[in-house]
């Protein structure tokens, strides 16, 4: 039973309706009694069996007398007639001490009924349960997390007369986020609020193995969300929804470490601070010398590198290797935009610092490229050199409307190998030494290497114009053999013959094709050796399309191969894990087109496997 200080009845009540003593609140008790002196011991326990003695004779003759009446029907007493008189007449005035005070009666009464005062305590559980699920930013489906959720282990609140978690998670009421920040950003926020009322946790039935994931998502990102606490249309505050790796943001909050087994979600009922939030100063700042006014200088710098960093949201090993590297940031535009802006002051505290674009191929360590500028990454300057340096680091950065979001913001790009294809005049010069090249790139597990169709047609074309045209020197340089062996090559999965799309769909998968012809070359062979005849076929007529006369057409089958291998460094999927892009040409060692072109006899991997060859 909880009581309250109103159900307890004030000092004047009590003297004014049952007075201690008086012969209402107590029949049967004399109005006035001498108490026994305190200095004698015996002589008070004599006075009380006295007393005693006398009210036990009293109360015989009081019930003789009740039984008496009602056996004769009458009332217990006769109309006007005293039942105490007779008591009264036994004791003289001169056996009463003196009267007890009045106020002195009353202090004893409060005292006797004394009960402390405590307001109301909630003892009510939490025991909501039910769907879990959240909304991402910009979508409106929401998705689900698990379709049992509980909330276990609440905690006393710390005031009871503010509301409780059950007051604002509902039986009958889903739980959907739809907002989630960084939580070094709401530990920032937590003075905003009163200490916490409630701590909770929500664990997922059967262990669900989405509600462990997307508790492992917020771990990874740091990020908690929050559900604001609405009682008829007011917000009295939030509810903090965080993964249990958030030790910063629980001990600002106030608690101790939580339990992460099963996986589970902390959270925290905090409610805002009554009125407008915590003051600040805002005396005037006196006018300071120079010197101090270069300290808030420095402090608005400070503040936009941090803020800088949080934009970008660079990791720590690509701050620390650009600390000691000169970096080059390359937008494609030429005047930066606020992608490029953030970024330049992210990487302002580099003791290298940012260099020019131009001329910096043998300098840099680290190259950002902005999404937008990948499709035209060939006017990078030096970008070949960059290229052939195992040391330096490539990146793309920012956002642009033409770019899949998901491709947005810090990325690694042009990793580890390559792609290399030929040109006709290493397919009718050397072709020998390119077989030799493409079973070398075969073997290289970071590399590979493709044929175009009408490159392949217009070599197959011209050795047919030169066995027509009588020219003896040309069947002796074993051209139509070489030919038939890369053919088979190619049957045998060691080069692809096939060109870059010519839009840019993320599902187009080249390196899957090629890892489909290494891995299942057995189960395809016979299909292509069936098939011989009309992919030569084929290879001819993309010759005939693309090369009306293909005597006069090696300028053209250049160009063509340039923009190739330029549209082949734009796919996404393959500038993510290659990172050279080589044309093998007989005697050409040019760099100028953003394009890497080598000799077929003097191309190597720049790694391990070119010593061990």
């Amino acid at each position: 039973m909880t009581y309250e200080p109103k159900n307890i009845q004030s000092a004047s009540t009590l003297r004014t309706k049952h007075r201690l003593g008086s012969q209402r609140f107590a029949p049967g008790i004399p109005r006035y009694i001498s108490p026994p002196p305190s200095s004698n011991k015996d002589t008070a326990t004599t006075v009380l069996d006295a007393n005693m003695e006398a009210s036990a004779g009293n109360a015989d003759d009081f019930l003789e007398l009740t039984r008496e009446s009602l056996e004769n029907g009458d009332g217990l007493y006769a109309p006007g007639e005293d039942p105490f008189a007779s008591m009264r007449n036994e004791m003289t005035r001169s056996d009463m001490g003196e009267p007890i005070d009045d106020h002195a009666l009353d202090e004893a009464a409060e005292e006797f009924l004394h009960i402390p005062e405590t307001s109301e305590i909630h003892t009510t559980s939490v025991t909501w349960s039910g769907q879990f699920t959240i909304t991402a930013p910009g979508y409106i489906v929401s998705q689900l997390v698990t379709k049992r959720a509980t909330l276990i282990d609440s905690t006393s609140p710390t005031e009871n007369d503010l509301p409780t978690l059950d007051s604002f998670l509902l039986p009958s009421q889903d739980l959907n986020l739809c907002k989630f920040y960084e939580v070094r950003d709401l530990v920032i926020a937590v003075p905003a609020f009163k200490p916490t009322q409630q701590f909770a946790r929500l664990v997922a039935e059967d262990e669900d193995e989405s509600f462990r994931t997307f508790v492992q998502y917020l771990s990874h990102k740091e990020q908690a969300a929050l559900l604001p606490a609405v009682q008829k249309n007011q917000l009295l505050g939030y509810l903090f929804i965080l993964p249990p790796s958030a030790s910063n943001l629980l001990t600002a909050l106030g608690s101790t470490s939580h339990s992460d087994q099963p996986p589970c979600l902390v959270v925290a009922l905090v409610f805002l601070i009554a009125g407008s939030p915590p003051p600040r100063s805002r005396s005037v700042i006196p006018l300071q010398p120079r010197e101090k006014l270069s300290q808030v200088a420095n402090m608005h710098t400070e503040l936009a590198y941090r803020f800088a960093l949080c934009v970008t949201a660079l990791p720590e090993h690509v701050l620390r290797y650009t600390l000691n590297h000169p970096s080059v940031v390359w937008s494609g535009a030429t005047k930066d935009d606020l992608d490029t802006a953030h970024l330049r002051c992210a990487l302002s505290k580099s003791r290298q610092g940012i260099i020019d674009a131009a001329g910096a191929g043998s300098k840099a360590g680290t190259v950002f490229i902005h999404v937008r500028a990948l499709p035209f990454v060939h006017s990078l300057p030096d970008i070949v050199e960059l290229r052939s340096r195992p040391e330096v680091r490539f990146y793309s950065y920012g956002t642009h409307p033409s770019v899949p979001p998901k491709r947005w913001g810090h990325r690694p790009i042009f990793l580890l190998g390559g792609i290399v294809t030929f040109s006709v005049a290493a397919l009718t010069g050397d072709p020998w030494g390119l077989l030799r090249t493409i079973r070398r790139i075969a073997a290289h597990p970071l590399w590979e290497c493709y044929l175009l169709p009408q490159i392949f047609g217009l070599a197959l074309r011209l050795n047919e114009q030169r066995e027509d045209s009588g020219m003896e020197e040309l069947g002796d340089s074993g051209l139509p053999l070489a030919l038939d062996r890369i053919l088979d090559a190619v049957l045998e999965g060691q080069v692809a013959l096939l060109c870059a799309p010519g839009s840019d769909p993320a599902e187009y998968l080249l390196k899957h094709l090629w890892s489909i012809c290494r891995q299942d070359r057995e189960q395809l062979l016979p299909i292509f050796r069936t098939d011989k005849d009309n992919l030569l076929e084929r290879c001819r007529a993309a010759c005939d399309a693309a090369f009306p006369d293909p005597a006069a057409s090696f300028e053209t089958a250049a160009e063509v191969v340039r923009a190739d291998v330029r549209r082949m460094q734009t796919q996404p999927l393959l500038v993510e894990t290659y990172r050279r892009y080589v044309v093998i040409d007989v005697g050409s060692n040019d760099q100028q087109d953003g394009i890497e072109w080598q000799d077929i006899g003097r191309f190597s991997f720049n790694d391990a496997l070119d010593s061990s060859e």
